[in-house]
């Protein structure tokens, strides 16, 4: 008897489990949906997109290296107005916006399900984390709100929020941090923004924010428990202010030093350091992965505080889409024992189709 009910357990386990990954991912479509339902019903994107391209019009040129534009309250790189124009139009008429069109070559919605295809066969969980763009969250740098628009603002970028919806459909867990940052943008004082003015990079606030919408996600996962690092025991959070100092290519193009605001997280006088080589949890991604790493007040050191679990991570700046997948591909076979879960944190502004997005084989499993 008692060995039947243990049976049934093990045969109820994954049924479980498959049941709660279902419940998440239509939970996921149907707020993906809904965000892009208020997006469009706020009447915004159409001229803010106008705006764009009228702005596209008068900079041509390489928007890797052209200046960053000035804007009514700092500077954004050109690449944010052209990768929103692209991402939310469309082929032809007729045709699904550029961000869900299938026809595309190079997009990156197939390549995304692949890679999470691939992980799954080696036992290895993706969660896809979305960051917007300032702009996306403040089209009044650069074109006028009509009155009342805060009250019902909701963000722009309505083709992301398809997206998420597509990557529910094709069961891949996905979270865009716009709910977030669009309550943030709500409730929180001027002088705590998300974004820097100066930089295509954000705050300390920004990534601790978009750390805390992973981490929820992850842990409402059954295998994914919350680890052992304790916030108040293991380490403590303290508010500081400080210099953000940009790379050298930034300031080239128009970036400047900038006083920022953070949660450091310290042990006694040191920073901790939640990095660990061989973690289960591991960070794919660019820049945005460790930006004010030196604080603790990064994406990485972030996820840490929040899962209570040390992090491993696959930077590799300006290579988000694709070479961060061929340092997975290249991991040592027992790596792949130990690895549970895979962060992949992306910038909209890297989700244009390019050659970027080609599928990319992790290689036969040992």
């Amino acid at each position: 008897m008692i060995a039947a009910l243990l049976a049934l357990a093990v045969w109820q386990a994954p049924a479980d489990a498959d049941a709660a990954r279902a419940a998440r991912l239509a939970a996921q479509r149907q707020q993906a949906m809904a965000r892009h339902d208020a997006i469009v019903a706020s009447g915004l994107e159409a001229p803010f997109t106008a705006a764009l391209e009228r702005v596209i019009a008068a900079h041509p040129g390489d928007v890797e290296t052209l200046p960053y534009l000035a804007v009514k309250e700092g500077k954004v790189p050109l690449g944010a107005f052209t990768s929103f124009v692209r991402w939310q139009g469309r082929e032809a008429e007729g045709r699904p916006p550029v961000a869900i069109d299938r026809e595309v070559a190079n997009a990156p919605l197939a390549t995304i399900v692949d890679f999470e295809r691939q992980l799954a066969a080696r036992g290895v969980a993706l969660l896809v984390v979305l960051l917007p763009t300032r702009l996306e969250l403040h089209p009044e740098l650069v074109v006028d709100a009509p009155a009342g628009t805060d009250a019902k603002f909701a963000g722009l970028g309505s083709a992301t929020q398809l997206l998420v919806a597509e990557l529910a459909t094709e069961g891949v867990e996905a979270v865009s941090v716009l709910d977030a940052f669009v309550a943030h943008r709500a409730t929180a004082p001027a002088a705590d923004p998300l974004f820097l003015a100066n930089d295509p990079h954000l705050t300390p606030r920004g990534y601790e924010l978009a750390a805390r919408v992973a981490a929820q996600r992850l842990l409402a996962w059954p295998g994914f428990a919350h680890g052992s690092m304790v916030e108040g025991r293991d380490f403590v959070v303290a508010p500081a202010e400080f210099a953000y100092d940009p790379a050298e290519t930034a300031l080239k193009r128009g970036a400047v030093k900038e006083a920022v605001r953070g949660d450091t997280l310290r042990q006694g006088n040191a920073i901790v350091d939640f990095h660990d080589a061989n973690a289960p949890l591991v960070v794919l991604g660019d820049s945005h992965t460790r930006l004010h790493s030196f604080t603790a007040c990064d994406f990485v050191a972030q996820l840490g505080r929040f899962t209570g679990q040390k992090v491993d991570f696959l930077k590799a700046d300006g290579g988000a889409p694709d070479q961060v997948r061929r340092k997975l591909a290249r991991r040592e076979p027992e790596r792949w024992k130990t690895m549970k879960t895979v962060v992949w944190l992306l910038s909209e502004t890297v989700l244009v189709p390019s050659s970027r997005w080609k599928t990319i084989a992790l290689g036969e499993q040992e």
